[in-house]
């Protein structure tokens, strides 16, 4: 009888990886594809690497510059921001190795990375008029890094609720944040790991990492909440930053996004949810003594996601302080 068992039970695996062989042979899946192979994507190269890029607006306005969440997401989530465009000239792009930018470098991540990055930006887009960073979650970090410095570069900033901008403060950050993973989510993230080896890679050696990220991610933030979408997350970009400090105590401890910025005497705007319990406006209103001008909105009936959840109300929150 055991040997009957055992025989079925070697036939049933048989036929599950033959039908899952099947699967990665003949029904690949083409993940989204970044400026390296789509040339219709709107993008700008700085120093020989191409980002994906849009502006919105007249060039000749004021400028925002909007960062994005992650690290590794993208600016999908920001575009409602284009609706400033009537009254200023509105820049976004996906970071490096993240979104739709492209996967063609092997430089090595810092955190100076990303400034100079954003550096760039600045540089090839200034006016001459006043300057705005509008930086949600980890984008929110970087603009407040950012201005620590380069103080004289920025205006005013708006930071939507922003993670761990000292290492101090990371312990109260994680307590909150961490996501509430059940034996269902075990086997959906499972299955979606399988479903990345069907992937097909072609000149793009991190279309299956990308993938699984990007599936997890959204799996993860939709089975609670709002909808809510990205183009491509980079897997590269998150495991050398968030990957590399959960490795490495001695990077994590380098990560200061307070440093200097009481030297900023521009106007900041902590805009936070109502509804994110975690690391939201009780979380953020901790943040508000370490610069000189800081105040904090509340967002009404949204979560961390306040453009998915009221981006009308986000908006107006965001005109009126910049116009103040």
């Amino acid at each position: 009888m055991f040997v009957k068992i055992l025989k079925y039970l070697g036939l049933a695996i048989l036929a599950v990886l033959m039908v899952y062989g099947s699967l990665v042979l003949f029904f690949p899946i083409d993940f989204t594809q970044t400026v390296d192979d789509d040339s219709s994507l709107p993008s700008i190269s700085f120093d020989g690497y191409a980002f994906h890029a849009e502006t919105f607006g007249d060039p000749d306005n004021p400028i925002i510059v909007a960062l994005h969440g992650g690290p590794g997401g993208d600016f999908r989530s920001l575009l409602p921001l284009q609706e400033l465009s009537d009254e200023y000239f509105v820049i976004m792009y996906d970071q490096r190795m993240t979104g739709l930018s492209s996967r063609r470098s092997d430089v090595e991540f810092t955190v100076q990375s990303f400034y100079d990055d954003l550096s760039a930006f600045i540089m090839h887009y200034d006016n001459g008029q006043p300057l705005s960073l509008v930086g949600h979650s980890w984008g929110a970090m970087l603009a407040s890094g950012y201005i620590g410095l380069y103080p004289e570069r920025i205006k005013r900033i708006v930071l939507i609720e922003p993670g761990i901008l000292r290492p101090d403060l990371a312990d109260a950050y994680f307590a909150q944040a961490a996501p509430d993973i059940g034996f269902v989510d075990i086997l959906n993230i499972s299955r979606i790991w399988l479903n990345k080896w069907r992937v097909r890679i072609k000149e793009d050696p991190h279309a299956r990492d990308d993938y699984f990220i990007s599936m997890m991610y959204l799996y993860l933030k939709n089975k609670s909440g709002p909808e809510f979408k990205g183009w491509r997350m980079g897997a590269y970009a998150m495991d050398q930053t968030i990957g590399r400090s959960m490795r490495e105590p001695e990077f994590m401890a380098t990560l200061d996004f307070l440093q200097n910025v009481d030297q900023f005497e521009g106007d900041v705007l902590f805009l936070t949810s109502e509804l994110n319990k975690g690391y939201g406006a009780e979380y953020q209103q901790g943040f508000l003594k370490f610069y000189q001008n800081a105040e904090q909105w509340i967002v009404p009936g949204s979560g961390h996601d306040i453009f998915v959840d009221q981006p009308e109300v986000s908006n107006q929150m965001i005109r009126k302080f910049l116009a103040d």
